[in-house]
């Protein structure tokens, strides 16, 4: 260091000592952020697409014919009571439309066309389009709440 860089920065006259502020590490904080919002849209998108696809392991799995009947009379309501819930939030009609043509898909599946591998693939169809609708949901439901 030069004499005249060391007479300028540290000449004669008094010097306040100086304040470090430590700042937190935004980078890391953004990392951990950005990782749990990926899980929790992985979360979001495996889940209803995991459901919309097991009646494509039906094939694999022994004929137990209440079964589709079963998943139909719980997936109804909680798909119902879901994107309901999500029109009362933003209004939108068009998630509650798809998830409702998608049940009425499986529901038709299931009577029309039962232990078949046209049920199945009606039923995957059926259940893609419930998915999307929750997934439409979700995404008016965000916009909504961003305002």
């Amino acid at each position: 260091m030069s004499d005249s860089c060391h007479t300028h920065c540290h000449g004669d006259h008094p010097v306040a000592p100086a304040t470090v502020v430590a700042k937190p590490p935004l980078g890391g904080l953004d990392t951990v952020a950005a990782m749990l919002s990926s899980l929790c849209l992985l979360h979001c998108i495996a889940i209803p697409v995991a459901i919309a696809l097991l009646p494509a392991f039906a094939l694999a799995i022994p004929d137990l014919p209440w079964l589709h009947a079963a998943l139909l009379v719980v997936a109804v309501p909680a798909s119902g009571l879901a994107l309901w819930r999500g029109w009362r939030v933003h209004h939108d009609r068009v998630p509650a439309t798809v998830g409702a043509l998608g049940l009425g898909i499986m529901a038709t599946a299931l009577l029309a066309v039962p232990h078949s591998l046209t049920e199945v693939s009606l039923t995957v169809g059926g259940g893609l389009l419930v998915a999307t609708g929750h997934l439409l949901n979700l995404r008016a439901g965000s916009r909504s709440r961003r305002g």
